[in-house]
């Protein structure tokens, strides 16, 4: 509460002296007093795992995913990358629309299932990036919000022809921490980074553990199982349990309310890449 106040204050004087020059250091400002307001901690030694050049992958089972990734990148990122999301074509134009107003400076590459599949996904993002001097390019494996036993191959093909890392954004909504691990270059054998992408999924308790393959028997274990499965994964796990479930029922109430439905249950994930 004391680090929202002291935000709040800084937010408020860059707004009274609002314009032009201030207006990276506004959108800083009112990132990190969302973060704070919601009770979430960004793990800032975390911070420096993340080059000039990478592929940033998070398991994706709410609409926030997207919302707490766009609020990391512009609180802490935005002054020396450009941040590229990977979305469905029929969902990027809404999100163009948010970002115009909430992120300006997050950039969407839509996908069409019908005309960039396979090798085209692949080729098309691998050209558009190529020539960026620093970028982090986010990705679901996934590839839905949706419960699914599969894991995409898109992250892997484009970290490794581009010879950049990926790196694992933990968003954990039982201890409230965003946490990104240390960067993994590309090996020969994808079935190796499949199983790494598997290891970092159970590290973190999405907001709707359910909807995740890799962390859908969570609700299963008892409290003390739950616990000694995630205490040792990051050193901030120790947070007021009573407040963080009072938060994450909030959050479930309003994804229920803004779930877009898909009759043709294709992906609808808002970070996602097709093979």
């Amino acid at each position: 509460m004391i680090v929202s106040i002291i935000l709040l204050i800084f937010f408020v004087i860059n707004l009274i002296n609002f314009g032009k020059n201030h207006f990276e250091t506004f959108l800083t400002y009112f990132s990190m007093i969302i973060l704070n307001l919601i009770g979430f901690e960004v793990d800032i030694n975390s911070l420096k795992n993340v080059p000039e050049k990478s592929i940033i992958i998070t398991s994706h089972t709410s609409i926030y995913d997207f919302i707490f990734c766009s609020l990391v990148y512009h609180a802490y990122f935005k002054e020396r990358l450009n941040v590229y999301f990977m979305m469905k074509d029929e969902f990027a134009n809404y999100a163009k629309e948010i970002c115009k107003v909430l992120f300006p400076y997050t950039r969407i590459i839509p996908i069409n299932n019908e005309s960039n599949i396979g090798n085209n996904v692949v080729n098309n993002v691998i050209n558009e990036l190529k020539e960026e001097r620093s970028y982090a390019l986010c990705i679901a494996p996934e590839g839905t919000r949706k419960c699914v036993n599969r894991i995409r191959s898109g992250f892997y093909y484009i970290g490794r022809d581009l010879n950049i890392p990926v790196i694992y954004c933990g968003i954990d909504f039982s201890r409230k921490i965003i946490k990104f691990e240390p960067p993994r270059k590309m090996g020969e054998h994808i079935e190796n980074e499949y199983e790494w992408f598997k290891e970092m999924c159970r590290k973190y308790v999405p907001l709707y553990p359910e909807n995740c393959y890799f962390t859908k028997d969570y609700y299963n274990n008892d409290s003390e199982t739950r616990n000694s499965q995630f205490e040792n994964s990051n050193p901030l796990f120790n947070q007021n349990q009573n407040d963080n479930d009072s938060s994450i029922n909030i959050m479930e109430e309003l994804d229920n309310e803004i779930e877009i439905n898909d009759d043709n249950n294709s992906y609808v994930s808002h970070i996602s890449i097709y093979e």
